[in-house]
């Protein structure tokens, strides 16, 4: 498909840098070693994985990976991580539809205990009972980047994958949050690289196993959120429907901690699958004096408050009952 740069000019957005800077010779790393461009890696046979949960960041990214910055389709493989009842309605699906409209192959991975059967993440919350914090990500963690790791080697031992670079590729935008902002566009992770050896050392370490050289890649980390759904609309997509019948502001599970009222009350208003899983996150609240929600600040000098989930959304359960 034909990517329409027109359509930033009739919403009035500026046409996004393919890369955050303009001339990108390479990356500064925080040993004053220098990280590769990431295209060159994409030249020697690098896999590009786009982790992809469905939401527009996701999209977005996957839309100029291929039609922006002219990744081979070839190089690229979709991961979506299943969050069962957490996610939205659809998530997987149209993750899957955007992948598939450009003929990359798309997997789907899940938490799994040791025994190989699917974990919970409510069941494993009322199991610590406490719920994740943006200190004890463990839904991040457990959910999301260890199942897709796991994935992501599993699919080189199929293909055969011979270049030893991985470039995990994910949608986080500088613009969401100062701690975001701080984040590298590319990042080497030693812990998923084989050997565990740090960067450009691991080039020449020796090792039994496949090299394997991973990095965490930000391809649209500068990119604005206007720019994000015009990204979406040149490339001929639309976006999640949640973002436009229930006019969500992110596409995160159903209740996140990071999620503000408007999200919540719209997962709640719109999504049945919502409503069943607010009630289990309610009663893991009441069962364990925990919320959910971080601390609402009540302004200078004043203690924060919790917040619990049904003084938000109790009186939409109540009508939907």
């Amino acid at each position: 498909m034909a990517f329409d740069h027109a359509e930033f000019e009739r919403r009035g957005v500026e046409l996004p840098r393919l890369f955050p800077a303009e001339e990108q010779a390479g990356f500064a790393f925080a040993d004053d070693d220098a990280l590769p461009d990431p295209m060159d890696l994409v030249r020697q046979g690098a896999l590009v994985v786009a982790s992809h949960s469905g939401g527009k960041d996701g999209q977005a990214m996957l839309v100029h990976l291929v039609e922006r910055l002219k990744v081979p389709t070839s190089q690229i493989v979709c991961i979506h991580a299943d969050l069962g009842e957490a996610e939205w309605e659809g998530t997987a699906d149209h993750a899957r539809a955007n992948a598939e409209a450009y003929g990359i192959p798309f997997l789907v991975c899940k938490a799994q205990n040791k025994d190989g059967e699917a974990k919970d993440l409510l069941d494993y919350v009322d199991q610590r009972g406490q719920f994740m914090s943006s200190s004890a990500r463990f839904c991040t963690s457990d959910w999301k980047r260890g199942p897709i790791r796991r994935t992501i080697n599993a699919y080189r031992e199929e293909i055969g994958h011979t270049s030893p670079y991985v470039l995990n590729c994910m949608g986080l935008r500088g613009e969401e949050s100062s701690a975001r902002a701080k984040l590298e566009p590319l990042q080497f992770v030693k812990s998923a690289s084989c050997p565990p050896k740090p960067y450009p050392e691991i080039l020449e370490a020796e090792t039994r196993a496949t090299r394997r050289v991973f990095f965490d890649w930000h391809p649209i980390h500068h990119f604005s959120e206007e720019q994000v759904f015009a990204t979406i609309a040149a490339g001929g997509q639309d976006p999640h429907w949640a973002y436009t019948t229930a006019n969500a502001r992110r596409l995160s599970c159903l209740v996140c901690i990071f999620s503000q009222e408007q999200d919540i009350l719209a997962a709640v208003k719109h999504s049945s699958k919502g409503r069943e899983y607010a009630r289990r996150v309610i009663a893991l609240e009441e069962k364990h004096d925990h919320t959910i929600l971080p601390l609402k600040s009540m302004g200078r000098g004043k203690p924060p408050v919790k917040r619990w989930l049904k003084d938000i959304v109790g009186d939409l359960l109540d009508e939907a009952a």
